[in-house]
């Protein structure tokens, strides 16, 4: 079976028949034929008369008649092999064919999927495309999408890490504990919504957000609870307790000096704006904020960007493995070709075969009778004339 599958990647020939080195037989007999003649006893003019065959021909003409029965049965005996090798090579082509079709539709839709995030660049989160980043590459590109995003994102950082830390400093007894609670509170507000947006793009983009939620019809959230409902709710519960602890702070009886150089309390700027209106001023901030996170993470976290990148690689491997298996089939067609080109007598095999044994025979006859004369020709220096006469009545005789 191994050797089937290794010629299946050529085109087939039967094995060819082992066929003497005439050339090498022929100066054999025309060296041996002059001895032949003087111990034959014959005299140059019997064989100058009508019909006078040398004795060796008929040798000569028996080895042909074996080597032209050896060759039928060697052709006889291709044709067999070149039949069971058909059968084995249909399986086995048939079980290429199934591959081969798998890795073309396989191709197919790899390159589907290419070609619809590339129609166009994507214009708005949910249309399913990737970015124009994604589909023309370049580094200009990449920092007009990522840029301003991450910048916004740096400036929130800047904004929030003082505030969180003025926060929590009366809860920790140690700086180092302060510094802890900022840090959580920054990666839980502050990265906690843009990963949120990054997640939620991807909610979007696969279809499985409802179409108001995709338009932000935030009623839809509640009918139809998900962890995309819920963790917003998780995460306002926390802003709620982060505010509250805001408000306290600020209604601390801390030192608080003016432009004016008037000493008050912190309690006081507090109790003159109000509680209610400053804790939903202070809410208001921390959610104003989170939403700009969230839409950085949004607008930064297209996952058909990943997708595209993956697909253009799956189609690359797929369009090699698919040239691979085009060139396999025309392999196999070829083979498949042969094998019953030969088998239907279509080929030359035979007769190509036949043509070399006559051909090569002949030679050596030529040899024989050429060396067969020069055995007599100190009888009559004009014998060796008459080679083509003997020969030609030789085959006239037995071909």
């Amino acid at each position: 079976m191994t050797q089937i599958m290794e010629e299946g990647f050529a085109g087939w020939r039967p094995r060819p028949f082992p066929l003497p080195d005439y050339e090498s037989e022929a100066r054999r007999v025309a060296h041996t034929a002059p001895d032949d003649a003087r111990r034959s006893g014959v005299d140059a003019a019997e064989v100058m008369a009508a019909g006078y065959e040398p004795p060796g021909l008929a040798t000569i003409c028996a080895r042909r008649a074996a080597d032209l029965r050896a060759l039928s049965a060697h052709y006889v005996a291709e044709r067999d092999a070149a039949g069971v090798r058909l059968r084995e090579h249909k399986v086995d082509e048939d079980e290429r064919a199934s591959r081969h079709r798998h890795v073309r539709e396989s191709h197919d839709e790899a390159r589907l999927v290419v070609d619809r995030l590339t129609a166009y660049a994507s214009r708005r989160p949910g249309d399913q495309l990737a970015s124009e980043a994604a589909i023309s590459g370049g580094l200009g590109k990449r920092l007009r999408r990522d840029g301003p995003p991450l910048l916004l994102l740096a400036v929130l950082l800047g904004v929030e890490i003082p505030i969180y830390y003025e926060t929590f400093l009366d809860l920790g007894d140690r700086p180092l504990l302060t510094v802890m609670f900022a840090v959580v509170a920054v990666l839980i507000f502050g990265f906690g919504p843009h990963l949120y947006g990054r997640k939620f793009r991807e909610w979007q983009e696969e279809g499985t957000a409802p179409r108001q939620a995709r338009e932000f019809r935030l009623r839809d959230w509640f009918t139809r609870p998900s962890p995309m409902t819920l963790l917003p709710l998780l995460w306002l519960a926390a802003v709620v307790t982060v505010a509250v602890t805001r408000l306290r702070m600020l209604s601390a009886p801390l030192p608080y000096t003016s432009s004016t150089g008037q000493t008050t309390g912190l309690s006081e700027i507090a109790d003159g704006i109000g509680l209610v209106p400053t804790f939903i001023l202070l809410l208001a901030l921390m959610i104003f904020s989170a939403v700009i996170a969230l839409e950085t993470g949004r607008r930064m976290g297209n996952p058909n960007d990943k997708r595209l990148k993956d697909g253009q690689a799956r189609l690359r491997q797929l369009s090699a493995a698919l040239e691979q298996a085009n060139e396999r089939a025309r392999r196999d067609e070829r083979h498949a070709a042969g094998l019953e080109h030969f088998l239907d007598g279509g080929g030359t095999y035979q007769q190509e075969q036949t043509l070399q044994i006559e051909a090569g025979y002949e030679q050596v006859e030529r040899g024989y009778v050429k060396g067969f004369l020069a055995g007599l020709a100190d009888q009559d220096p004009q014998i060796s004339g008459w080679a083509p006469i003997i020969m030609d009545n030789h085959r006239r005789r037995r071909h």
